[in-house]
């Protein structure tokens, strides 16, 4: 009786410690499971704030194309330069490109026309054969030059540097 017992005792010992190792197994595999779960979460948050710092930067250098452009077409064309600058309307190409820290705006102008009114936030200043303008908004210096003996003239921009000075 006392070995039947035994016997007993030892199978229920060893179904225990199977149930046991079952459930270890189990809640290794749902803890493993949380863990990929909550890794999945975190990386598409992470990835959530990559494309909303993206488009905030698109965002912004949309912004300031549109602020460049405004500030271009106000010192555009009423008054021409030069004659033959009446056939030929101002060409402004502004470029933008975006990195992963910070977005540029550059802007370039071919024109030979340009307007007697300046921006409001702009400060006008004078150097030989030429008359520039400086926007601290935008951070872009725009100039006039011209050619005496050739009566024409161009508009060329830049970006200003900190101190007001021109590149």
């Amino acid at each position: 009786e006392a070995d039947r017992l035994r016997l007993q005792l030892q199978r229920l010992w060893m179904e225990r410690k199977a149930q046991t190792q079952k459930l270890e197994r189990s809640d290794s595999a749902l803890s493993d499971s949380r863990l990929l779960e909550r890794t999945a979460q975190r990386s598409a948050a992470r990835q959530q704030r990559l494309m909303d710092g993206h488009q905030r930067r698109a965002i912004e250098v949309e912004q300031k194309i549109a602020l460049v452009r405004r500030e271009l077409s106000a010192c555009e064309g009423a008054t021409s330069v030069a004659g033959e600058a009446d056939s030929a309307p101002p060409m402004w190409s502004i470029a933008s490109s975006s990195s992963s820290r910070a977005g540029t705006v550059a802007a370039r102008s071919s024109a030979e026309r340009v307007s007697p009114t300046v921006p409001e936030h702009s400060q006008p200043r004078a150097e030989e054969g030429r008359t520039a303008w400086s926007s601290p908004k935008t951070g872009l210096e725009v100039a006039l030059s011209w050619d005496a003996h050739r009566s024409r003239g161009q508009i060329a921009d830049r970006p200003v540097t900190p101190a007001g000075s021109s590149h």
